[in-house]
C-alpha cells in the first residue's frame, strides 16, 4: 500500500462558468474559470438590432464529480445563482459558489421594435424632410424644415401615437417607442423698412 503526502497547500477549486446556445447575441465571463467566492462579471453583446430580452444563472455540477452524491443538503443542481444588476442590458456580475459547483449562463435576446417617422401631408409655405423615415427607440431622428420664398418657420413638432405635440428642438429629437409624425407651420417673414433721411 502505497501512502502520497501533499506539501503545502491545496489548489483552490476553480469552476467553470458555461453558456446555453444564444442566439442574436453573446455573452462573455470574466473571469471565465474563478476560483470559488470570486465576483464574475458578465458582459452582454446583443447582435445588432436586437436587445437583451432575459438573463439567468443556475447552479451546475460536473457528472463525474466525486462530490456529487455527497451534496443532499444545501445548493442543488439547477438552483438559481443571484445576478446583480451593473448596466441593465449589459453588465451583470455574481460571486462563484464553492467546490465542486459550475455556473450556467442563459441569455435570450429580442428584436428592438422599429418604429415609423412620418411628416404630415398639407403642410404649406414649406417642406419637412426626416432622416432616418425608421428608426429604434431612442435613436436620434433630423428634421429639415425648409420654408418657402418669403416665409419663415413658427412651429416644428412631432407627435407620438396618442401623444401631444413636442417641439423639435435644434432638428433633432430622440425617438420615442411609438411611431410618430411630424409637422410644422410656416408664417409669412415680416421685414423692417428703413427710410433713409
Amino acid at each position: 500500500m502505497s501512502i502520497v503526502l501533499f506539501f503545502g497547500t491545496m489548489p483552490s477549486w476553480a469552476g467553470q462558468v458555461t453558456f446555453a446556445p444564444a442566439e442574436n447575441g453573446s455573452v462573455t465571463a470574466d473571469p471565465s474559470s474563478p476560483e470559488a467566492g470570486a465576483t464574475v462579471t458578465l458582459t452582454v453583446t446583443p447582435e445588432q438590432g436586437y436587445e437583451l430580452d432575459a438573463i439567468t444563472a443556475e447552479l451546475t455540477i460536473d457528472p463525474g464529480s466525486a462530490q456529487l452524491p455527497r451534496r443532499i443538503e444545501g445548493p442543488q443542481v439547477g438552483m438559481p445563482v443571484e445576478l446583480t444588476t451593473v448596466t441593465e442590458g449589459t453588465t451583470y456580475t455574481f460571486v462563484m459558489p464553492e467546490a465542486p459547483y459550475n455556473v450556467k449562463v442563459t441569455a435570450t435576446f429580442k428584436e428592438i421594435p422599429t418604429y415609423t417617422v412620418t411628416v404630415a401631408q398639407g403642410i404649406e409655405n414649406g417642406t419637412v424632410t426626416a432622416d432616418p423615415t425608421t428608426a429604434h427607440y431612442g435613436d436620434e431622428v433630423y428634421v429639415v424644415a425648409m420654408p418657402a420664398e418669403g416665409y419663415e418657420v413658427e412651429t416644428l413638432t412631432y407627435t407620438a401615437e396618442g401623444g401631444e405635440p413636442v417641439a423639435i428642438e435644434n432638428g433633432v429629437f430622440n425617438m420615442p417607442a411609438a411611431n410618430v409624425t411630424i409637422n410644422a407651420t410656416f408664417t409669412a417673414a415680416s421685414y423692417t423698412i428703413t427710410v433713409a433721411e
